[in-house]
């Protein structure tokens, strides 16, 4: 179900690398004219780097609405990451010789909203990422029993070894650790390590994988070198190719 923008998103400077943008409710609410809060983006190619403020106190669902709605309005899902930093508080000071000081002085937070909003904020944002992650890897096993394995996420005891996925037929199992953005050389070679580690039981084969967004640019180097040294097959898998195969995750996949 599509729910009605809860925020309005105003444009205030845009260059060809950067937008800043102030957010409010929508003008049929009562307190439209105060602002939320700002978002600041800055564009590197395909990389995104946004600043959030949130200055006026939010409820926890209005705060999910609020990034799920700057998300998928304001940021383009061909990107290779989006890394946001949040901020709870309000402006120490603004000049405009349109704005009058007993103006300045109504858009002030106190002491006690910052911290609400800031308990608030840091629960949503960790709720967010961590559902985003789950229904990633929902996306895996969907992907995998596509190809005709038996695919479930995997149990609480991989969970330190940060395996998220399992598949198996009759002649192997693939442990799959799943990523929603990019991964490096060093992460694979953790990944790897850890599974190769794990106990062997009956002759399948073990098969390692990892699903990211992009890999590094020598990561099939990389791959046959780890394959070498931990003896067993490595699968790098784009998320795009779960995308394809799987086009009712798409969206939380960013494709």
């Amino acid at each position: 179900m599509n729910h009605p923008p809860v925020f309005l998103f105003t444009r205030l400077v845009r260059t060809a690398s950067s937008e800043s943008h102030i957010i409010r409710r929508p003008s049929n609410r009562p307190d439209s004219t105060v602002n939320i809060g700002s978002l600041d983006l800055h564009f590197e190619n395909r990389l995104i780097h946004g600043t959030l403020v949130i200055e006026q106190p939010l409820g926890e669902d209005e705060l999910d609405r609020l990034i799920t709605q700057m998300t998928d309005q304001l940021i383009p899902t061909e990107r290779d990451d989006f890394i946001f930093t949040a901020f709870a508080g309000t402006e120490i000071g603004f000049y405009s010789d349109a704005v009058s000081e007993s103006e300045r002085q109504q858009h002030s937070a106190t002491k006690a909203d910052v911290l609400d909003i800031r308990n608030s904020l840091a629960k949503v944002l960790g709720s967010h990422q961590n559902a985003r992650g789950k229904v990633a890897e929902h996306a895996v096993v969907a992907y995998f029993t596509s190809l005709g394995y038996e695919s479930s996420r995997a149990g609480s005891e991989l969970d330190a070894l940060k395996i998220d996925v399992v598949a198996s037929n009759a002649a192997e199992t693939i442990y799959v650790q799943s990523k929603l953005g990019n991964i490096a050389a060093s992460e694979m070679r953790k990944v790897i390590q850890a599974v190769a580690a794990l106990p062997r039981t009956g002759s399948k084969k073990v098969i390692a994988a990892i699903v990211a967004r992009t890999f590094p640019k020598d990561s099939e180097h990389t791959r046959l070198k780890l394959e070498s040294e931990f003896g067993l097959p490595v699968l790098c898998i784009q998320s795009y190719q779960i995308a394809a195969a799987t086009p009712e995750f798409r969206h939380a996949l960013g494709e």
